[in-house]
């Protein structure tokens, strides 16, 4: 009988063991981007039921050095500098750090204050498998499912208005690939119901794909304004 209970711990043990495997590798893979000397990437995003279309976002990091990231907001270029916990943001009256962005007094989505909160590609991964509720592994990709507040904080706006609720009804998925092993690609889809100002309910589903490269040998440029910010 005890040993009938040992085996039945044992084999509890390996399937607990084997399901973590998958989301081990992801995190793995992405810690080794995160340790290369230098890597770019593209994220482009899709959104449906929004009120605009975002720009490309054109990211470049260097381990131990500075991040530099740069898209575009209503024609105006911008773009976000950061060096550890510290960060920039190159707004239409100049570069701004963190603390600058603080506040909107008017209520509305805080454009820059959203960029301020943009993430490496590797951090990005880091952050969302730890809201991950299962990661699977098949055809040579990893799929990623969600918890009920993990979808919740991922389909939620970082730039919203003050004040503003967050998102009902939110589900999230992400895709993941993995080359050599480091993240060469991931894809997020979110999808929630959102309040207008208005007090309109409105469905939005946003898909972000991410595309990583020139791993080893990218260039990151921070300009002097910028770094007197960090």
């Amino acid at each position: 009988m005890k040993a009938l209970s040992y085996l039945s711990l044992l084999a509890a043990t390996s399937l607990t063991a084997l399901a973590a495997e998958p989301k081990a590798d992801v995190a793995a893979a992405a810690a080794k981007l995160n340790d290369k000397s230098s890597y770019a990437w593209t994220a482009t995003s899709e959104i449906e039921g929004g009120q605009w279309t975002p720009a490309p976002v054109n990211g470049k990091t260097e381990k131990g050095g500075f991040t530099h990231i740069a898209t575009k907001m209503q024609d105006n270029d911008i773009e976000v500098a950061m060096k550890g916990e510290k960060v920039a943001v190159k707004t239409p009256d100049g570069w701004k750090s963190a603390a600058e962005l603080e506040g909107n007094s008017e209520g509305r989505p805080n454009f820059a204050r959203f960029f301020a909160n943009q993430r490496t590609a590797a951090s990005e991964v880091t952050n969302f498998l730890a809201k991950a509720k299962e990661v699977k592994s098949a055809d040579g990709k990893f799929t990623v499912e969600f918890t009920p507040e993990g979808a919740a904080d991922l389909a939620s706006f970082r730039g919203r208005r003050q004040g503003a609720p967050a998102p009902k009804n939110a589900s999230a998925s992400a895709i993941v690939w993995v080359k050599d092993g480091v993240i060469a690609k991931y894809e997020l889809k979110t999808k929630s119901t959102i309040t207008t100002q208005d007090g309109e309910d409105r469905t939005m589903a946003r898909t972000t794909t991410v595309e990583i490269k020139d791993v080893g040998t990218a260039k990151v440029e921070v300009p002097a304004e910028a770094k007197s910010k960090l």
